[in-house]
């Protein structure tokens, strides 16, 4: 039976996670753009999922239990991924003329293979992550 690289079955659990996680947002989203501006409806779906992603890819993704340390640092990874998403966010509607809806949901989806790299660094000890340079 050959073995499944420990870095390659968590991208793949962060993968799924992402999708589920993906889902959520846009439906937050959605919901919260009835009421506020578009923006606001982002600010709110991202911190969310961020709460989400945080819980599943700490238990399912990398088989640990939450942390602290991963509570405080999994937060931080994600201001890179919220900058992003949201000039992608604002580039879609002001630039390409998206609809708020169409241009959320490509924002999330860009910018999770950056997730994934920074939830090794917000969620796996230092040590497991020099141990994994092939895994």
């Amino acid at each position: 039976m050959t073995r499944i690289p420990q870095t390659a079955r968590q991208f793949a659990g962060f993968t799924v996670i992402g999708v589920v996680n993906t889902s959520v947002y846009y439906m937050v989203f959605l919901v919260a753009d009835i009421w506020l501006h578009y923006i606001a409806a982002y600010g709110i779906s991202f911190s969310v999922t961020v709460a989400v992603s945080f819980v599943l890819n700490s238990v399912i993704t990398y088989r640990i239990r939450p942390t602290w340390r991963g509570a405080f640092r999994f937060p931080l990874s994600n201001l890179l991924n919220l900058a992003v998403a949201g000039a992608v966010l604002q580039a879609g509607v002001t630039a390409f003329h998206m609809s708020a809806n169409l241009a959320a949901l490509i924002a999330g989806v860009l910018v999770t293979p950056l997730s994934f790299l920074l939830s090794r660094w917000a969620l796996l000890p230092q040590v497991e992550q020099r141990a994994q340079p092939g895994s």
